[in-house]
């Protein structure tokens, strides 16, 4: 009996039925399913610490920024516009990784000795710095 390379199976040799075949498909079709969701729930924590890393930096800039000018920067989306842009305390615009946030924004508020820094995702959206965990 030839294989299909044409080469000649012994007698007690055999290949793979279909049953065979279909278990091994079945069996990667569920791995698949496993697999698919938890790399996405991985991307979507990474994006999310991407965020929180620029959301840092935003802090950073805006308390370099009172350090240097002795007053606050303005409050609102943190955009062309934004004075930590403008005054170049950041290099670019940042961008958010999430895909529903369209602008980071920067809340100050407290008095000069101890100013109170938060940054999130648009305005009331959520809080990125300083970073709670959810549970």
């Amino acid at each position: 009996m030839l294989n299909r390379s044409g080469k000649n199976l012994k007698a007690n040799q055999q290949g793979f039925t279909l049953i065979e075949l279909l278990a091994v498909i079945a069996i990667l079709g569920i791995l698949v399913t496993i697999a698919v969701p938890n790399v996405a729930r991985a991307m979507s924590r990474a994006r999310e610490g991407a965020d929180r890393a620029t959301a840092l930096t935003i802090a950073n800039a805006a308390k370099q920024y009172i350090i240097e000018e002795n007053e606050f920067p303005g409050s609102g989306a943190v955009n062309d516009n934004h004075v930590l842009v403008a005054e170049r305390y950041l290099d670019s615009v940042p961008k958010p990784q999430n895909k529903k946030a369209q602008t980071f924004f920067l809340e100050v508020s407290g008095d000069d000795e101890s100013p109170v820094i938060e940054v999130s995702y648009g305005e009331g959206g959520k809080l990125l710095y300083p970073y709670t965990e959810d549970k």
